[in-house]
């Protein structure tokens, strides 16, 4: 087991509790970007079997559907006729996908923060999400469902349009083509809507792992008031990490479609599982520095930068990055700070008006 011992610091575990959010430092997308590789740096070779053990798990159950299952997606006559044991398999399949996911994601979460604060991390982190069962999986239910609600609200316009025009060429009315194209544009418009959308919740887990007496509901509130107005800040950062999360990725899609074209047979499960083990590889990689980076930004926008900071301070902190530099000194450099952008997101509804004022007179 790989062990980071951090050289400064109360050590892991250690977080401010009862919410208390502030604003502070915004960074553009790529001295975002410039920080994480800078508090990467030396904790790689650490930090990469944890991160491994996160991906593993997080894929193994694509990887075992798509064995069970090698029909495309979309082959409904394939899934009709599956065998019973195949089905059963199926279901343990995705019951582990779903009962896991939320662990999963909070001790990813974990992790990076930890690599961020100079905070001690190990193998075993890849397990804390576990040990916060209750936060975890309440965190990822709400986060999913409140997603997929988003995504019917502003999918399912334009999948009526679809049926309407479908059904009208299939009467002979060719003018229902017109409606067919609107509907795509509709669909691709509406699932680029939800996407910016569901960025109110990108901080939730965030918010958790820092507060582990918080309740689901309450994180992810205090996600949607933290990120008034960021939304398409996160949106951007997140959208610069595109080719490399594309990267990670193509390697299982690949198996899957080979899968799916010529069958499951000894050559193509060996393939499939070649291309597996090189996705996993390359999203541990690539899920470390996409991780830390949204842990910088998390910092950057709730000021948030040192575990050891206690509650009380975090609610008696002014909002200007000026008086908020020293807690920042330990983990951002002077050349890290945008200058030019500090301009303080919506105040958070759990900072009083009275808190702000006593702030500024100090």
């Amino acid at each position: 087991m790989q062990n980071y011992n951090a050289q400064t610091g109360p050590g892991p575990g250690i977080r401010p509790e009862g919410g208390g959010f502030r604003a502070s430092a915004l960074f553009t997308t790529g001295q975002t970007k410039k920080i994480a590789l800078r508090k990467l740096k030396g904790k790689w070779g650490a930090a990469f079997p944890a991160s491994f053990i996160i991906c593993l798990l997080s894929f193994a159950p694509s990887f075992f559907a798509s064995i069970i299952d090698p029909s495309t997606p979309d082959s409904l006559t394939a899934k009709v006729h599956m065998s019973l044991p195949q089905l059963l398999m199926l279901v343990v399949v995705y019951a582990f996908s779903i009962l896991t996911a939320g662990a999963l994601s909070m001790s990813e979460t974990e992790l990076h923060l930890r690599i961020l604060r100079d905070e001690d991390f190990s193998t075993s982190t890849a397990f804390f999400g576990f040990t916060r069962y209750g936060q975890s999986f309440g965190t990822w239910f709400i986060t999913t469902v409140l997603s997929l609600l988003w995504y019917l609200l502003f999918i399912l316009p334009g999948i009526f349009v679809l049926i309407m025009g479908s059904a009208m060429v299939m009467m002979g009315a060719w003018s229902g083509l017109v409606l067919i194209l609107f509907s795509y544009l509709l669909i691709i418009a509406g699932i680029c809507f939800t996407i910016y959308i569901v960025m109110r919740y990108k901080m939730a887990f965030f918010i958790a792992a820092d507060n582990p007496g918080m309740s689901s509901g309450r994180a992810v509130t205090a996600s949607v008031n933290i990120m008034r107005r960021l939304k398409m800040k996160l949106l951007v950062l997140d959208l610069s990490f595109l080719g490399w999360l594309i990267l990670a990725m193509a390697p299982f899609y690949a198996g899957m479609l080979i899968l799916s074209f010529a069958g499951v047979s000894v050559i193509t499960s060996v393939i499939f599982f070649v291309l597996f083990a090189a996705t996993v590889v390359l999203a541990a990689g690539i899920f470390l520095y996409f991780g830390v980076a949204q842990a910088v930004f998390y910092s950057g926008i709730t000021g948030n930068f040192r575990p050891g900071e206690t509650a009380a301070q975090t609610d008696a902190a002014d909002a200007s990055y000026t008086q908020n530099s020293a807690a920042a000194e330990d983990i951002f450099k002077p050349e890290d700070r945008a200058s030019e952008n500090t301009s303080a997101p919506e105040k958070p509804d759990n900072v009083s008006d009275k808190d702000e004022n006593s702030g500024m007179e100090q």
